[in-house]
């Protein structure tokens, strides 16, 4: 019986953490908005046919750029240098996980490049795998996976849906 009088006292305890964890969990609910500083390393790179690769990204090639984001991850966040994109069939960025594709062009390459990414995130960065499927008509095609880094560097104004707000690379 004597025991019965710490349960209360441990069931209070246990809960009494419960709001900084709910805060903590509502933060990474989204990226928040502002100019972010965007690195991709290639992981890997393969010809998947013949001819002169559309898309060269050597393993080991790094890409800085910077975007700003608004209310939403713009599908620049995560594309290759020279792709244009837009949001495909599973977008969820939420709860702190990155599970998304996208469907890109390369100007000038009829065809397209498939784009998966997949990671996690906090409230002012992200760490993230990105994988890059090509099919171009005739050759060229390539696959490609890079490391994603970002994080927040201040704040912007984002660009209207649809618009590019990637600056252009550096590569080292």
């Amino acid at each position: 019986m004597r025991y019965l009088g710490f349960v209360p006292l441990a069931a209070l305890a246990a809960c009494g953490g419960g709001g900084e964890n709910e805060t903590k969990a509502a933060a990474a609910d989204a990226l928040r908005a502002g100019q972010y500083e965007v690195t991709a390393e290639a992981t890997q790179f393969r010809q998947a046919d013949e001819g002169e690769a559309a898309i060269n990204m050597a393993v080991g090639t790094r890409e800085v750029r910077s975007v700003c984001i608004g209310d939403t991850a713009p599908p620049e966040l995560f594309a290759a240098e020279g792709l244009t994109c837009r949001r495909g069939t599973s977008d969820y960025m939420r709860g702190g996980t990155i599970s998304s594709t996208y469907s890109c062009t390369v100007e000038g390459h009829p065809g397209s490049v498939a784009l998966t990414v997949s990671g996690t995130y906090g409230e002012d960065s992200f760490e993230a795998t990105r994988n890059l499927r090509s099919a171009f008509v005739g050759q060229g095609d390539v696959v490609a996976d890079a490391r994603l880094t970002g994080r927040r560097t201040g704040d912007c104004t984002p660009a209207p849906e649809g618009g590019n707000t990637a600056a252009p690379a550096n590569t080292n």
